[in-house]
């Protein structure tokens, strides 16, 4: 029987012992590692720990069968964060024989990047003896997010537990992008996760050029999608193979592509309106050049006032600017292709012209026609035959109003008008009889301009109403918009909430329709008569405030007789009702039949900048996260959550009284018990569900409280203090939570109970701090008295983790509010990422530091933006009082 492989450590110990400079390389201040030997892998494996957010290589091949592998991160709390580059090495023998949930080379990892390395004859177990689910794979054992490419693995790999489930991927079991790799499928033991495409052994064993080869399948990706770091394949050799047949890696790097210089660019717009952001844009040739981004600046603004920001020509003045369009290293590898272009500036005005007809098409003559303006009307009479024309009237959509006479009555029509270049004709013909139609804005209401209240008018009077405009009276159907504060349309606003998930609402406007009837004899049939719905829709374009224009997912919502409603838009729903923007974004146009309380939204700010070759411009993709909770407790945000690629997004778990967080489920995986989770860098979308169970009270604690909390805990003492004293209470009867995270509600609410829980008359100033919430009186306290303070936007964000920062400015606020003594602080320039402190937060953190409030994590790291654990909180705040309560 042969003796047991030895461990890691023991390996990397045995003489001669691992050594730096012969079997690895090691930079603290660059944070990498280069593993040279065998040994030198050992000694990475068995202190993987103190290098699980280093950037890792692998110099050479390497034969690991001598002893057994411990996983690099090794659960959740020992993540694995940095990169890993095998450049073209093969790993040999790896065996790895764990009770343990993740087994692999790595066992956890979150957003990393691996590639080109290859593991022969692996020899992977893992055996979850707990409750759980065992995740087994040859590069990865459970990798959250990041890209694994150009990776092989053709060992074995086994995953058992004894009460829950199996995972087992090849290359990885996790949720994360596996690409261009491959592995034998036939040597699995377990549920197989990721499975990806399957050949045949002979396609995977075929010479490069012969039918469905796997080595032509991988060497395409790599000469056609890769980045210049992935090396190309070759096939096993025959005579003296070392792995089996299957593929291995070529000794080079993928080859850099040639380049490709830019010649021209063309399609740059040549005229510009003062004062109207023109999008600067351009065509590129050759269509194949290497580099093609456009980066715009001015050369000579001239009398125009012009500059570029955003990729946007904005300009104050009449003349010609001359702008330049630089291609960074387009003209050869090392310089830049420059080409110059003259834009001319005109006043952004026009000259509106047309023609007034009757009902009949005969010319209407001495007919007033007026564009409404904040600044003043414009207008003008039509001639005999029916024309008209006004000059110098501003870009914009207007409402141009027509006031004639009929029956000696005056009647006035309303239509709109959309002004955006110099010559605009607007033709309108008049409604039969006395059937008029006009606009009614409050006085801080920004001018909307309405259309199609005239259409298929009849529609929306009642046969009374219509005999009495037949006999010579007059009817008017008129549109009234009064901007709304958030304070006067409360109500509305919380059922609007309801729906907007993601949203920030920035402006509420109220849309009302009034009808009045006059017969002949003046008497009143109908008078000013609220109409909630019309018959057909009509369309009201509102000017985007400044402050809002550019902002992503703008959208349009309201309340419809209680019931909170979103516009679809550009495409009309089943009722007709929908919304556009206009293509300068300051105008939303909402086609609608109903009218009540309106209101704008928005997700976030706008993307701008260089354009490339086509045309410029820039548009952004969206993912939906479908968020749930079970019986026992909630997930905010929850529902369907809309978040931009690319973006991260936090959903944060709160248990019921009584219950406990049981499980979080992320896209049908377990990612553990968790009081948060973040999705980064979102590249698709997701399902994430929390379940809750209630809570073990007839389990006792043990003789320390808590079962997760023992005397050699270095924060025992100090969670004790603070539950003690009530500050901090349980995540259940029997657990504290020591290692979760610590939110922003959590400390508003420990500092209230610090204070007794003193009542207060001032409500929450905060959007997203709900009345009977568990943390709203604390964080309506703390913000009555100047301890905390919201991001800037009207959110506190109670359920986002705090910062080491936030907490110390929180306690320095706190401290002032009691009278404290605060003068006490140090410089902090001993500490390498002191330069990475918020200017809001330096003096509360050299306050905190110097105070032993806070203290670095070792290194010269102090970590300000790390967040704090429930422990590391209940430290901090047993430390503050001993500080001011000697």
């Amino acid at each position: 029987m042969l003796p047991p492989l030895p461990t890691a450590n023991q390996y990397a110990s045995a003489a001669p012992a691992a050594e730096s400079g012969t079997d690895y390389e090691l930079n603290d201040t660059d944070k990498t590692l280069t593993i040279k030997t065998a040994k030198g892998a050992a000694f990475w494996s068995a202190n993987s720990a103190n290098y699980l957010d280093y950037n890792v290589k692998l110099d050479a091949d390497i034969d690991i069968g001598e002893f057994l592998w411990s996983p690099v991160g090794s659960g959740f709390g020992d993540v694995f964060t940095g990169d890993f580059d095998g450049q073209g090495h093969t790993i040999t023998g790896l065996t790895v024989n764990e009770d343990s949930a993740f087994v692999g080379l790595f066992g956890v990892v979150n957003e990393v990047t691996m590639k080109n390395v290859g593991l022969i004859n692996s020899s992977i177990t893992g055996k979850c003896t707990k409750n759980g689910t065992t995740f087994a794979g040859g590069i990865v054992g459970f990798a959250d997010g990041g890209t694994i490419a150009n990776c092989y693995n053709t060992g074995t790999l086994t995953a058992n537990t004894d009460k829950g489930s199996t995972n087992v991927g090849g290359i990885t079991s996790g949720d994360c992008s596996a690409t261009n790799c491959y592995y034998r499928s036939d040597c699995m033991t377990g549920t197989v996760d990721n499975n990806g495409t399957s050949l045949t052994d002979a396609q995977m064993k075929a010479a490069a050029g012969e039918p469905d080869a796997m080595i032509d399948k991988l060497n395409g990706w790599v000469n056609d999608g890769g980045p210049t770091d992935y090396y190309t394949w070759k096939a096993d050799s025959t005579s003296n193979p070392t792995n089996d047949g299957y593929p291995i890696f070529r000794t080079v790097l993928k080859p850099t592509p040639s380049f490709t210089a830019v010649t021209s660019i063309k399609d740059v717009p040549t005229m510009a309106a003062i004062g109207i952001d023109l999008t600067l844009s351009g065509t590129v040739a050759p269509t194949n050049a290497t580099n093609k981004t456009i980066l715009w600046s001015v050369k000579n603004a001239g009398t125009t006032g012009a500059t570029i920001t955003g990729g946007k020509l904005k300009t104050t003045g009449e003349g010609t600017a001359t702008v330049t369009a630089t291609i960074t290293n387009g003209a050869t590898e090392s310089t830049d292709y420059t080409q110059d272009f003259n834009i001319t500036v005109k006043p952004a005005i026009a000259t509106v012209s047309g023609k007034i007809t009757a009902y009949d098409d005969t010319p209407v003559n001495n007919a007033t026609v007026m564009i409404l303006l904040r600044s003043g009307n414009l207008e003008a009479t039509t001639d005999a035959s029916g024309n008209y024309s006004i000059a110098n009237v501003p870009y914009g959509i207007h409402n141009i109003v027509v006031s004639y006479t009929v029956n000696g009555k005056e009647v006035k029509l309303n239509e709109s008008i959309v002004v955006n270049n110099s010559g605009i004709t607007k033709d309108i013909k008049l409604n039969t009889g006395s059937r008029g139609t006009s606009v009614e804005m409050g006085s801080d209401t920004p001018f909307v301009a309405v259309d199609r209240l005239g259409y298929q008018y009849d529609a929306n009077l009642t046969t009374d109403e219509i005999t009495a405009v037949g006999n010579g009276g007059t009817a008017t159907i008129k549109l009234v918009a009064i901007k709304k504060a958030a304070t006067e349309v409360s109500s509305d606003e919380g059922l609007i909430g309801t729906i907007a998930t993601g949203k920030t609402l920035g402006y509420f406007i109220d849309l009302r329709i009034l009808k009045t009837v006059i017969a002949s004899d003046n008497s009143t049939i109908t008078s000013e008569q609220p109409q909630t719905t019309l018959a057909n829709s009509i369309s009201v374009s509102i000017p985007i405030p400044a402050e809002m224009q550019g902002k992503d997912g703008t959208s349009v919502y309201r309340v419809h007789s209680g019931v909170a409603q979103a516009l679809q838009k550009d495409t009309p729903d089943a009722n007709g009702e929908y919304f556009t923007i206009s293509p300068d974004g300051k105008y939303v146009t909402a086609y609608v039949k109903n009218f009540s309380t309106y209101a704008i939204g928005y997700t976030g700010s706008g993307t701008s900048g260089g354009s490339s070759g086509g045309g410029g411009g820039s548009s952004n993709s969206y993912n939906t996260i479908t968020a749930t909770a079970g019986e026992g407790g909630s997930i905010s945000p929850s529902g369907s959550v809309s978040v931009r690629q690319g973006l991260s997004k936090v959903f944060t778990f709160t248990p019921d009284s009584g219950y406990q967080i049981s499980d979080v489920v992320v896209d049908d995986k377990s990612v553990g018990v968790k009081t948060s989770y973040t999705f980064e860098n979102i590249q698709k979308s997701h399902v994430i569900k929390v379940t809750f169970k209630k809570s073990e009270s007839t389990t006792q604690k043990t003789e320390d409280g808590f079962k997760d909390v023992t005397q050699k805990d270095w924060f025992y003492n100090s969670v004790m203090n603070a539950v003690e004293k009530g500050w901090f209470k349980g995540t259940s009867d029997t657990t504290f939570g020591p290692s979760l995270s610590t939110n922003r509600g959590m400390i508003a609410t420990a500092l209230w109970r610090i204070e007794k829980e003193p009542t207060t008359a001032a409500a929450s100033i905060f959007k997203d701090v709900a009345n009977g919430s568990w943390y709203y009186n604390g964080i309506s306290w703390a913000q009555a008295n100047k301890i905390v303070e919201g991001y800037g936007n009207g959110k506190f964000g109670p359920q986002d983790n705090i910062t080491r920062e936030q907490m110390a400015s929180i306690l320095y606020r706190y401290a002032t509010f009691k009278g404290y003594d605060t003068s006490k602080t140090s410089g902090l320039d001993g500490f390498t990422d002191a330069g990475s402190i918020s200017q809001y937060a330096k003096v509360s953190m050299a306050w905190a530091v110097e105070n032993g409030l806070i203290s670095g994590k070792g290194k010269g790291i102090l970590d300000p933006k790390k967040g704090a654990t429930r422990g590391e909180v209940a430290t901090i705040l047993t430390r503050f009082n001993n500080l001011y309560q000697k």
